[in-house]
């Protein structure tokens, strides 16, 4: 029986479409800035990241992710995104909460 993903696929990787202790290695091949808004109606920019890998991106909206990125890769808000393409990231899951519920969220680290 075919799910709401296989009718109507997402272009973003998902945490629900990671395994239960699943990594994934990328290389990053561009990044994109973009602008969304918030549950509260609040605009917010983020990136978009690209890979060879794979067709699907992986939003970089959250001050997690963001550091992360600013702690693998040297800089600071400031960083230079350009340089991301070509390095490696290896993504995972972790529970987490949002809102006050519980949810999997997809986070990143250094590459093996």
């Amino acid at each position: 029986m075919p799910s709401f993903s296989d009718v109507a696929p997402s272009e973003f990787l998902r945490a629900d479409q990671f395994r239960e202790n699943e990594e994934r290695t990328y290389t990053i091949q561009a990044w994109k800035p973009i602008k969304f808004k918030q549950d509260n109606g609040d605009e917010k920019a983020g990136v978009d990241l690209e890979f060879v890998e794979t067709k699907s991106k992986l939003g970089i909206y959250n001050k997690v992710n963001r550091e992360k990125l600013y702690e693998l890769f040297g800089g600071g808000y400031d960083f230079d995104l350009d340089s991301l393409v070509g390095k490696r990231v290896t993504l995972y899951t972790i529970l987490t909460e949002v809102a006050g519920k519980p949810a999997r969220a997809i986070r990143l680290k250094a590459a093996k």
